[in-house]
């Protein structure tokens, strides 16, 4: 099987990896699944409901493929900020 980006993920999905018999395989069982397949811990949810004031608006990935962010405050910077 190849991986693409070398992650635990498989990707990308064979056709077999859709027959994986489970509850939670919704290719193979109508509706919702049994239980949670997420689950986010109470400071996920609070940092959802009480967000960090922050001058930021824009951010995107940067271009080095670090997995860092570059943070803008207005559109223009955003846009200075694109990768080539």
């Amino acid at each position: 099987m190849t991986r693409i980006n070398q992650t635990w993920w498989t990707n990308p999905l064979s056709y077999e990896n859709l027959q994986f018999d489970s509850p939670y395989n919704t290719y193979l069982y109508a509706g919702l699944p049994p239980g949670p397949i997420a689950n986010p811990s109470i400071e996920a949810l609070q940092a959802v409901a009480f967000p960090e004031t922050s001058p930021y608006y824009f951010f995107q990935a940067t271009c080095d493929g670090s997995g860092y962010h570059t943070f803008s405050v207005t559109f223009e910077d955003h846009l200075a900020n694109l990768c080539p």
